[in-house]
């Protein structure tokens, strides 16, 4: 444990094994601990880091970065458009890819399908950029798109024979999947798009998110180019892509009213109309004016209501250079006027704009900018929540079996605390999960396969054999799904790497 902070990636579950990336540099300065430029494979249970891989030369990685999961390998994005893959078993090293020509940033998801591992660049937040396709089985690059706006924080989603891509200029790339080349493009507002696309279950329309704020549904004509349909003002910031349930979105930035402040929107994807929005938990704002929701929404579907997890990037310093508070989790129903916070951080607190993800099992995990990685447990059930308003408080819990109490934060490892249980019967209906149901109706997967990889709203898509490995389950005896159990309960475990400090603001 040293001084400084150190960039990770976010994480990836892969059976029962956590896989994060480790740089060596944080605003321009080189720091060092114990796992610096490494892949770390962790327990998920005991939190005990098993093993290591080195990551190639000295190269950064890029906070919020997303490695991928595919046919035994661990494929992580380094700076200079660099890629490496690992043996997941050995943490061997597979291949490098070549380097760009450019020093640029990979800040987005790796995405995988039918063989092809596609990774975008950008250099800084306006730079130009790149999408380069890899083979993933050598690394040898198949073709490269280039673009006069990179791809910052965003990747691409495939539907039928087209990729689609957008940049910090605001346009959407239609590209030929297999040669790269360009088909088309639509310019949306002139604001960048600092996330994925998200495509409907049928393939026919498109959602896109741009930075001020502004979400899009475009629709997906025969010949795969683009044609606005559709457009709302759900916030006044935003760098996350939509969670879609049905036809329903969630999406997080900051206050379309005030602009100042984190904010949750719930979108009418019919209508493209505001149904809410949330900026409150029980007793408070749920961040400051400078705060924002920086990252895809979890969301799990009971029987009885819709819960959506998601971190809030915020953090107020002390005197000293300590944090107050900050890199929180909350949870917020479906139909409810304010969230929950479940989680506060103390010696690890921190900025945060790293999303969070469910194991099989329904717990949850998530990495804040102090570099502590996070599990909580599961408990109660959600039909034991009541609904709450702005006055109402938080009963304390006690107990992971209490039946009456609102959700209630807790700070420490060991405290014990009353959420949302799940069961087999509850279905995550993010953009993930019918990509995943999709994929379970073709073949079974095994334990290797990776749950979430550090991303909850993904691409729907009409193909299954077009899906990306992102996110992977086990079945049960039934052919269902046995995932996302998602829920939490008695324990919260802070279970990996002291990284140390750093500021970390998505502008």
């Amino acid at each position: 444990m040293v001084g400084g902070g150190v960039s990770t990636s976010e994480p990836l579950i892969v059976g029962g094994k956590v896989y994060i990336a480790v740089g060596d540099q944080f605003m321009g300065g080189t720091v060092s601990s114990t796992y610096t430029n490494r892949l770390v494979r962790i327990d998920k249970e005991s939190g005990e880091v098993e093993a290591t891989g080195q990551l190639a030369g000295t190269l950064n990685v890029t906070l919020t970065s997303r490695p991928i999961y595919s046919g035994g390998m661990v494929y992580v994005a380094l700076d200079d458009g660099l890629v490496q893959a690992f043996d997941a078993k050995t943490m061997k090293t597979r291949w490098v890819s070549s380097t760009t020509t450019d020093a640029d940033q990979s800040t987005g998801a790796l995405r995988i399908v039918d063989g092809v591992l596609y990774v975008g660049t950008s250099a800084g937040s306006t730079g130009p950029g790149a999408l380069r396709a890899l083979d993933a089985s050598s690394g040898k690059t198949l073709w490269t798109f280039a673009s006069s706006s990179g791809y910052n924080w965003t990747s691409p989603v495939i539907v039928g024979s087209c990729l689609y891509i957008g940049d910090t200029a605001g346009t959407v790339h239609v590209l030929d999947a297999a040669s790269g080349k360009e088909l088309s493009s639509i310019s949306l507002c002139g604001y960048a798009i600092n996330s994925d696309p998200v495509a409907s279950k049928d393939g026919s329309r498109l959602y896109v998110a741009t930075k001020d704020g502004t979400l899009y549904k475009l629709a997906i004509v025969a010949d795969g180019s683009l044609q606005k349909t559709a457009s709302v003002k759900a916030l006044s910031y935003c760098v996350s892509a939509p969670t879609v349930i049905g036809s329903t979105a969630v999406i997080g930035g900051t206050n379309a009213l005030s602009g100042k402040g984190a904010s949750l929107a719930v979108v009418d994807l019919d209508s493209m109309s505001v149904i809410c929005t949330v900026t409150r938990d029980d007793k408070n704002t749920i961040s400051s004016s400078s705060g924002s929701i920086s990252s895809p929404v979890l969301v799990s579907q009971s029987s009885a209501a819709i819960w959506c997890y998601f971190t809030v990037n915020d953090a107020k310093r002390a005197a000293d250079g300590s944090y107050l508070y900050g890199g929180g989790l909350y949870v917020w129903r479906l139909g409810d006027s304010v969230a929950h916070l479940l989680y506060l951080p103390t010696s690890n607190a921190e900025y945060c704009d790293y999303p969070v993800i469910c194991d099989a099992d329904g717990f949850l995990y998530y990495i804040n900018d102090s570099g502590y990685l996070v599990r909580l447990g599961r408990g109660a059930s959600p039909d034991s929540i009541p609904g709450t308003d702005a006055t109402s408080s938080s009963a304390s819990a006690t107990s992971s079996s209490s039946s009456s109490s609102s959700p209630s934060a807790t700070s420490s490892p060991s405290a014990a605390f009353s959420v949302a249980t799940a069961t087999r019967s509850d279905r995550l209906t993010s953009g993930l999960q019918a990509k995943q149901q999709q994929r379970q109706q073709l073949s079974a997967t095994t334990q290797e396969e990776p749950l979430l990889s550090g991303f909850a709203s993904d691409s729907q898509q009409e193909n299954p054999e077009k899906a990306s490995p992102d996110a992977a389950a086990e079945k049960d005896a039934s052919g269902m799904p046995l995932w996302p159990i998602v829920g939490l309960g008695a324990g919260v475990i802070v279970i990996l790497i002291a990284l140390l400090r750093q500021h970390h603001k998505r502008i």
